[in-house]
């Protein structure tokens, strides 16, 4: 009870802590599993101090081995949710790392993570993407 009265004003000022503090719960392992699946559909809806806290959430639990289960374990996992954040709302996303270096730390060591992993995992064949800016046609291709 004493949790839930200290969320909402804590949501609002864009601290993330409560977030956290839901691991302290009696029956943290049931609402992580409820909560990772809403905090990253939430993802996708919002932005600003908003975005920082759920995506700093999200890390947190993922880096702590906090798993979802039931319906909640066909989650795609904090990597491919960071890349197609960033894939499908770059914008939102970019203005909200330029307010907080921490979330453009973040976001760029999951990237790299992902890049390496790929890398590895191809071998010798390394990776090929094409990258194309928003409104041109012309693409970049990058190897790696």
């Amino acid at each position: 009870v004493e949790l839930s009265q200290n969320i909402y004003p804590a949501a609002l000022s864009g601290d993330f802590k409560w977030l956290v503090g839901l691991l302290e719960t009696q029956f943290a392992e049931v609402v992580i599993a409820s909560a990772i699946p809403q905090l990253t559909k939430a993802l996708f809806l919002e932005r600003g101090e908003v975005l920082h806290a759920y995506t700093h959430a999200l890390h947190y639990y993922h880096r702590n081995n906090i798993t979802e289960c039931g319906d909640a374990g066909q989650s795609e996992g904090f990597s491919a949710t960071v890349l197609r954040l960033l894939s499908t709302r770059s914008h939102i996303c970019c203005a909200t790392m330029d307010r907080h270096p921490d979330m453009y730390d973040m976001m760029v060591q999951t990237v790299y993570e992902v890049l390496n992993e790929m890398k590895r995992s191809n071998g010798e064949d390394g990776i090929r993407m094409l990258v194309r800016r928003d409104k041109e046609d012309s693409t970049t291709e990058i190897y790696m």
